[in-house]
């Protein structure tokens, strides 16, 4: 680790926290995640998988992944640093998205995940259950009709949801146009053999018709990032365990 500079936190990520650092060798900013491992368990396979994803994954719209190490017991991933996440530019932009920007949004998700699919790689939510509640709740519970192959799934039936019905594109999305409506209606949909790749996404209408996807110099810059503080290493551990207690 003596070649990061640690300069503050920098968020909370899906398996640990994630604090701003300095590469000194290139005086570029990086992310650093460090992960907690018991020495008698080893390195999480959650962890793992990331890990070995990362390294494979390696294309402009998704996160990079610059090295490995340690600290003590610790693993710490290297990672590109990213000032902003969609998530802040969302809470935080002082004005609306255009559909622009939007479309701008759309294709670099749809790329990653065209991208990672080729790969053989599935990206999920928070997690498997909280992604399930989150798909019945707008699509409804699958039938035969929605899903023809739903019955054939190795664990079909293991978990029992609330039956509900399916909510309307339309009123979810009331102040979208038809091209923006028929694109989240082909993707987000149970039966695969209808759903649209991402591949495929990538060459709907809704990407073709005006507005189109801006520049990147349209794109939403946040005019304010959290003030930076040098601390040194040996406060890692600290900050890491007051975090964890609130």
């Amino acid at each position: 680790m003596n070649n990061y500079k640690l300069i503050g936190r920098a968020g909370e990520g899906a398996h640990g926290f994630v604090f701003k650092g300095l590469d000194l060798r290139t005086q570029k900013y990086v992310a650093l995640k460090k992960v907690a491992v018991n020495p008698n368990v080893g390195i999480p396979k959650n962890i793992f998988r990331e890990i070995c994803s990362l390294r494979v994954l390696k294309f402009r719209n998704i996160v990079k992944l610059i090295e490995v190490t340690s600290m003590g017991s610790s693993v710490i991933l290297v990672m590109e640093y990213l000032p902003w996440s969609l998530a802040d530019v969302l809470k935080n932009y002082d004005k609306s998205l255009t559909l622009s920007q939007i479309k701008t949004y759309s294709k670099m998700m749809l790329n990653g995940i065209d991208y990672i699919h080729q790969n053989h790689i599935m990206h999920r939510g928070e997690t498997d259950i909280e992604q399930l509640a989150i798909v019945l709740d707008t699509l409804g519970t699958p039938n035969d009709e929605t899903w023809p192959e739903l019955k054939e799934l190795p664990d079909y039936n293991k978990i029992v949801f609330t039956p509900s019905t399916p909510k309307s594109w339309r009123i979810i999305l009331s102040t979208a146009d038809s091209s923006t409506v028929s694109l989240i209606s082909k993707i987000l949909i149970y039966n695969g053999i209808r759903r649209l790749t991402a591949r495929e996404a990538l060459k709907h209408e809704f990407f073709r018709n005006e507005p189109y996807p801006c520049k990147l110099s349209k794109m939403p810059k946040l005019k304010n990032e959290a003030p930076e503080m040098t601390w040194n290493f040996a406060d890692f551990d600290e900050c890491l365990e007051k975090l964890e207690k609130k």
